[in-house]
Order: structure tokens, then sequence, then C-alpha cells
């Protein structure tokens, strides 16, 4: 099996030469796509902003800092001290602020004619064991009055509640709310008349003057949370039947609170997060501020309150934008990468079962345990060299996810995922009976859970609300695992690429969040009982594999009754074969190509059914079709098959040539061409010699000479005789001539049924029951011919007559031999006769005899 692989490998060069060029293509384009990503990225619009500061000398001094950049470029800046920012509310916008509609009906909301002036408020909800606690903490949250002693944006803030509806950043270092003409807005039960008021920011050495709006504030009640629930959930776009947006400032579910409890659950809208690209950072801080203020002033001291004063980032040297692009994509396109092997093992395990190849192989000794470890160490192989080599590949373009993550991790990950993969190829093979069919289906399951776990898993993963359980479960699908696992990879490959550092060591998967221990440790359990079940399912699975197993064969036989074997008669030095099958596939059903379709059959006293891998060992079969690896030369088939037999060294390959040159397969270097290229004639004398290359007890040949010209078929005739003198062959065949000139004994069967046994000589006595007369003559004397045959047999039947030549079938109990001799000799005084023949009936017609009695329900003697 070993060398067979190999054979097969060193052919496949198409295939091999694409697994291989294909990491490295997809390694030079992330190179290719990272190096025009850097070059953009070095463009001055992502360096820290400067700004030429006049000097005393009369010219200027360029300055780089925080104050003069955009924000796309403030996080290349140097930042020894961070600035403080007010922290925000995140306000609804104006536009999406929730409201009462047909679509969207809750008590209490404004109706949706206040979206058109922009006059909708901003709208809370909350719930609680007790009402009246809830509505006293949110009286204390509300701020009846504007704070105008303010004197800059971080006193307002401490001071009142604002907000802005603009999109968060992905960091601190700059408040986007601050920028440009994003909107600021104070938020107060009721705004005064024409309220207009303008706040100083501080940036650095730069004072900026911002706008601050008033927004109307809504807090409602609802009686639980499942209320609040479907709010929220019809809040969003697709949770309503009109397609709107209804979006809240915040709900609160203040449970058991009391003056002795604080326990609150808060509701937000995570999609400002933005977990398809970068997350991004929430304004959360200052609602979870507000509500700890309320029960404090509500349950302690009306004057206690615990300022927010800002929120700020921690600091950072000057940095250049980088994107590490491999991090990024990696869990989607390296997963596509590694599991392409998958197809490829898939086609090549239902390709031998399609063409009956693995039935073959079992035929010549090979049992299953051995063909299941040879063929799954040699998928090993291929994967570990195959990802060794995309792990080389894509260290030397410099991906990060190969060298920043600790090697050994990566090496356990992709190891325990092969072997995975190796044994869900072998379970999907047992549903497939088509290489085409699995080939695509391989295909559709490996871009399928790619794109699945990079557009849904994904999302799952990184929502921490959603239960890791389920999450696990997942990944009892091998692709989500490899994703789970290519996932954490990249996240820490990023993080040690942003921070400077490694990525995931061994010590890290002691980290909760980590979930790379947990997948670790569900494919190998996975792996444990996808290859018992695997091995299962194609024992009892029929698809194309010939006789299958009891559903219930792993219990052993102590549940069984024990079989009455028939009783059989004696024989002595040969090999004897008792057959009791119904149907017209007999050689494919007791070498088991095909399962019976009743009755069984007995060889050497085993059943077919259930001792077929004991019978494998002592028959050979040259079956009806070539069985035959395209890929492979002549030689390299006897090879194997000699090798399965136990035939080893020298002495393998003297068979081997003597094999060749008897059938024929040396001239032109015959033997040495792959099969692909030989003729059918060429393919089924390469069939008999594999058959033939063993001295087993038994061999079957099925129609061995169909496709054969006459001088051929000549020569396999004469290699089948020599052959039979050391052991017993079993041969079907539709050829009278062949089954004449080979066979001592011969069985006709009909409709499954063995109608008789016995030699050529025997069943024409016994089935033929009448001689064959031909004579040629002028046609003027064929009534001379008539006469004189109908004096010797009344019932002679006339069944040829063209040109003169007459043919006639004499019943044999009517004439003996002696008179038609003599009856010819007083013919030929009458008329010129040109020739005639005499002969005992043919096989073909005893078959012929044999077929009708049958068919007309008569019951014929096999003995």
């Amino acid at each position: 099996m070993i060398l067979l692989n190999k054979c097969k490998q060193r052919r496949n060069i198409k295939l091999n030469v694409t697994l291989i060029m294909f990491p490295v293509f997809l390694c030079l384009l992330i190179v290719l796509l990272q190096l025009v990503i850097n070059s953009e990225l070095d463009n001055p619009r992502y360096r820290c902003g400067c700004k030429c500061i006049p000097t005393n000398d009369s010219t200027c001094k360029m300055v780089c800092g925080l104050e003069y950049s955009t924000y796309k470029q403030a996080s290349a800046c140097p930042i020894p001290q961070p600035e403080k920012w007010p922290a925000l509310l995140q306000v609804p916008d104006s536009s999406y602020r929730a409201v009462q509609t047909d679509a969207h009906s809750f008590r209490g909301l404004w109706d949706n004619s206040c979206l058109k002036t922009h006059s909708c408020p901003v709208t809370s909800i909350f719930t609680a064991q007790n009402r009246s606690v809830a509505e006293s903490l949110v009286k204390r949250v509300e701020q009846d009055a504007f704070p105008e002693e303010s004197t800059n944006a971080l006193d307002l803030a401490s001071l009142s509640y604002i907000g802005t509806s603009s999109k968060p950043g992905t960091t601190n270092f700059v408040e986007r709310a601050f920028l440009g003409n994003s909107s600021i807005n104070i938020i107060l039960p009721h705004c005064p008349g024409n309220f207009s008021y303008t706040i100083p920011m501080t940036v650095g050495s730069a004072t900026f003057h911002h706008d601050i709006d008033c927004v109307e504030s809504l807090y409602l009640w609802r009686k639980n949370s499942s209320i609040i629930n479907r709010e929220l959930f019809q809040g969003y776009r697709g949770g309503n039947s009109a397609k709107e947006i209804h979006e809240i400032l915040g709900a609160y579910d203040f449970l058991n609170t009391s003056k002795v409890n604080y326990n609150v659950r808060f509701w937000y809208n995570s999609t400002y997060n933005n977990l398809v690209t970068v997350p991004r950072l929430l304004r959360i801080h200052r609602a979870l501020n507000m509500i700890s203020n309320a029960f404090l002033r509500n349950f302690r001291d009306d004057q206690l309150h615990v300022f927010l004063e800002f929120v700020k980032e921690m600091p950072k040297p000057g940095t250049r934008m980088r994107l590490d692009l491999s991090s990024a994509l990696s869990p989607l396109l390296f997963a596509w990468v590694i599991q392409l092997l998958f197809p490829v093992f898939l086609t090549s395990l239902v390709y031998e079962k399609q063409h009956k190849l693995t039935i073959m192989m079992k035929l010549h000794g090979l049992r299953d345990g051995p063909y299941w470890l040879i063929t799954y160490g040699y998928f090993l192989v291929i994967s570990f060299i195959y990802m060794t080599w995309f792990a080389i590949i894509g260290s030397i373009a410099g991906l990060e996810i190969f060298r920043l993550n600790s090697f050994s991790i990566q090496f356990v990950f992709y190891l325990l995922y092969l072997k995975l993969q190796i044994v869900l190829a072998f379970l999907a093979a047992a549903f497939f009976s088509e290489a085409e069919t699995a080939r695509v289906a391989g295909y559709i399951y490996v871009f399928g859970s790619g794109l699945l776990g990079a557009f849904l898993f994904n999302f799952y993963i990184e929502d921490t609300t959603f239960s890791r359980w389920w999450l696990m479960f997942m990944e009892l699908m091998p692709g989500f695992s490899l994703y789970r696992g290519l996932y954490e990879l990249s996240q820490s490959a990023l993080a040690g690429h942003n921070l400077g550092t490694f990525g995931m060591k061994w010590e890290d998967l002691s980290d909760q969040k980590d979930g790379i221990r947990g997948t670790l440790i569900i494919m190998a359990l996975e792996w444990l009982i996808l290859l018992a079940v695997s091995y299962y399912m194609n024992q009892v699975i029929s698809s194309g594999n010939g006789i299958t197993r009891h559903p219930l064969f792993f219990l052993g036989t102590f549940w069984k009754r024990d079989k009455q074997l028939p009783t059989f008669p004696s024989f002595r030095e040969r090999s004897t074969i008792f057959v009791d099958l119904e149907s017209p596939d007999i050689s494919e059903e007791v070498t088991g190509f095909l399962p019976p379709t009743s009755g069984t059959a007995f060889i050497d006293y085993m059943d077919i059914v259930s001792n077929m891998d004991h019978i494998y060992t002592r028959i050979s079969i040259c079956p009806q079709q070539d069985l035959l690896w395209e890929t492979l030369t002549g030689r390299e088939h006897l090879l194997f098959y000699g090798r399965l037999r136990n035939l080893k060294g020298k002495a393998l390959h003297q068979v081997v040539d003597k094999s060749l040159r008897s059938l024929n397969l040396c001239e032109g270097n015959l033997g040495d061409q792959l099969v692909g290229r030989y003729s059918g004639g060429m393919k089924r004398r390469l069939s008999l010699a594999i058959s033939l290359i063993s001295y087993t007890r038994v061999v079957f040949l099925d129609e061995p000479t169909t496709g054969l010209d006459p001088e051929s078929r000549n020569y396999v005739w004469n290699v089948i005789k020599q052959a039979k003198a050391a052991r017993a062959i079993i041969l079907t065949t539709h050829s009278m001539e062949e089954a004449e000139f080979l066979c001592d004994r011969i069985g006709i069967i009909v409709n499954g049924n063995l109608q008789c046994l016995g030699s050529s000589r025997e069943l024409k006595s016994r089935y033929g029951g009448s001689y064959v007369l031909t004579i040629s003559v002028d046609p003027i004397y064929e009534k001379n011919v008539d006469s004189m045959v109908n004096s010797l047999s009344p019932n002679a039947i006339k069944i040829y007559n063209i040109g003169g030549t007459q043919k006639f079938r004499l019943p044999k109990q009517d004439v003996r031999i002696s008179q038609v001799f003599q009856a010819i000799q007083n013919l030929k005084r009458e008329v010129a006769l040109h020739a005639f023949g005499f002969s005992d009936v043919s096989l073909e017609d005893v078959f012929l005899n044999v077929v009708h009695e049958a068919s007309q329900g008569q019951r014929i003697s096999t003995t």
C-alpha cells in the first residue's frame, strides 16, 4: 500500500503542483497587498500632524503633536500625557429616535410627527421588582437645570449629562465628538426656550469652542424585562415589518434594588462596537455613573456624588500606522487553504470504492485494518508535509500569525485538526458512491464552512453575551473548530504586532477568554469519536462497497444462534464451492462485489455472508470490468497485488515477469506503460494476469475474453488451460465455444438457478437428443434429399435451407449412425452430392434446450 500510494503520488503531478503553489500564491498575494497598504499608510495623512510655529527670529519651527493633527493623524502621534475627555452618553440620532408608529407601538412614546422637526426626546425605559423604588431612582437620574457655571467641557460633563450622536472611535486619544461639526447634546427633562450655549474645550495648547444643543429626556416604565427585550428588538430595522429604526438611550432593570441592595441590569446598543471590522469603543461609562449617583442620592445622602471627571487613554510613543493584513484575513483564507486537502482525500477514497478497487485489494488479502492504517498514515504524512510547507512559506513571507505565536502551540493545533480532517474524509466517504459527486461536495463543504465561519460563527465568537457552551457545541463542526483556532491565533498575533511583543504562549491558555484550549480538547475528543464512527459507518452502509456487515456486528457472536451448516459431500485434494444463489450476478455475489440478493454460498465450508474476510485469502478473481488504476503501469499493478499475496524479493519479480510474458504484455515495453494508455484487450489481459499471479485455491474468471480479438483470445485460452492444472477455476461466459474448450464441467444457470452440471459430452448426451445432418446438392435435387431424410426419420426437422445446402435435426432415438452413412452412399448414385456433414448437437443447442425447458417451468436434474 505504501509503495502503491508513492506511485500514485508521483503521477499526480498537476494536483501536487496545484497544492504546493496555492499557499505560495496566497502568501505572495498577502505580501503584495501588505506592501500596497503600508505604502498608502506612509502617506502624510496618516502621520502625526505638524505645524510651523513662528519663533522670535522671524522664522518658524516645525512642531508635531496631537493639537495639530486630524483624527486620522492622531493615532500616529507620541502622546506622553493623553488628553482628558468628557465621558459622554451615546445619544440616538434625531432621525432614529424611538417613536410611536404602526410597526412600533409601545405605551408612552411620542408620535412620529416629531421626527420631521427633529424634536423627539431621547427615550429610556426601565423596570424593577418594586416600581416605586425604580421611579424614585429615575427622578434622581433626571437633572432639572443646566449648570451655567460650567467653564469648560470637563466641568459640564461632571455636573450634567451630555452626549453625542457621532460614532465612537477605536481609541480615546481623540474624542471624535469634538471634531468637525459633530453635535454635543445636554439631556434635560425640559429644554428652556431659545437654548444656546457654547463651551470651550482645551486640547494641548489649543482651545476650541463647541456649540451645545438641548435634548429632552423621556423615562418610561415597563412591566418586566420581557417587554423591554421585545421593544428593543422591534427597534432594530430587522425587528419590525416596516424596516424602521427606533433607538433608545438605554434600558434598566433595577431588579431587587433597595436601601440595602444595589443590583441593576443595563441594556445598551452594541452595534456601535462595529464588530465587522476594527472594534470601536462604547460610550457606556456615563450611563452607569448616572444610575450609581441616583442610588447614592436616593438612599444615602442627597449631596453624595461620584464624579466621573474624564476618560483618557494610556500614554503611547509615536507610531507608524500599520495594518497586519495576514492576522486580519487569516481565519477565512487559512481555513480554505488548510481544508483544501479534504476533497482530495475524500475523492481518493470514493474513487477506489466506486471502481471496486477496495474490494479488489481485499480479494488479494488486504484486510480492513491494514488498509485503514496505511491509508490514514499516508494521508497524515501528506497533510503534515503540506502544512509544514505552508508554515515555512508564510514565515518567510513575514506572516505574523506564523512568526509571533508559539510554534509548539501551532504544531499541536494543526496536527490535531489534520488528523480530524482525515477521519472526517473517511466518514464522508461512507455516504458517497461516485468520486465526482464526492469531489463537488467536498469543495462545497470547504468554501461553505469558511464563509459560515467568517460571516456567522465569527459574530458569536466576539459576542461576549453568547453562551460559551453553545459556542463549543458549534465547534463540533470541524470547519468551525478550525476557524476558532485560527481566529484565536490571529488575534494573539495582531495584539503582539500592535504591542511589539510575542503572540500566543502556553501560559495564555489558562486565560478563560482564550478559547483555543477548549478547541484543542474538542478536536482531540472528536477525532477519537469520529474514528470509531467512520469505521462503523463504512462497515454497515452499502454505497458500492460490496457486502456490508450487520449493524450490531461489534457485539460479537454471543447474541447469534449457531447456524447449522448444510451437509456437503466429501472431496479430497480439491477446492469445493457450493452455490445456492438466485441472481444472475453470481460471480460478483460469491466474491463479495455485491451483497447476496437471497440465499448464500459456501467456499471451503465458509459462508460468504459472515466469513468473507477469510474467504478472500483463498480466492482470486478476474472481474467482468477491468478494475485498474489508470495512473499505474501494468508492472506496478502486478507488483502491488503480488506483495498482497506475500510474494517478495526476487520471487516476486520473477512471477511478475512471467505473467507479463505469458499474456503478451512485454512487447513494446507494454508492462511499463500507464494503464490509461492500454487498449481494452490489453486491460483485459492485465486483469487476468492479476487474478493468476498468486496460487490461490479458487479463481473466478468473469468473461475473461470480452473485447479480445481471435488471436488474443486463443492466447488467453492457452494460459487459462495451463493455470487450471494447479487450481479450481470458476469461469462464467456467454461463449459456448469458450466453455467447451476450457471447462471440464459446465453448469447452465437460468434465472439465477443452476439447471444442470456435467462435462460437455455428458450435457450433449443428456440434453442434446438429436444429430445434425448437413447436405449440399444442386437446388434441383433438394426433393431427393428430403425423401432420403424422411426415410431415415419421419420426425426429422429442417433447420436450414439456402442454395441447395440443407441442414436437418434427426432425433437420436430414430436413427443409427450406420444407417445415415448408408443412405448417403445411396444418394450419391442418384444425384451430384457436393458435400455432407454429420455431427452431434452443439453446446449452444444444449443451452437453448435447457433454457427453453426451464422457461416452461420444467425441473431439470443437475446430477
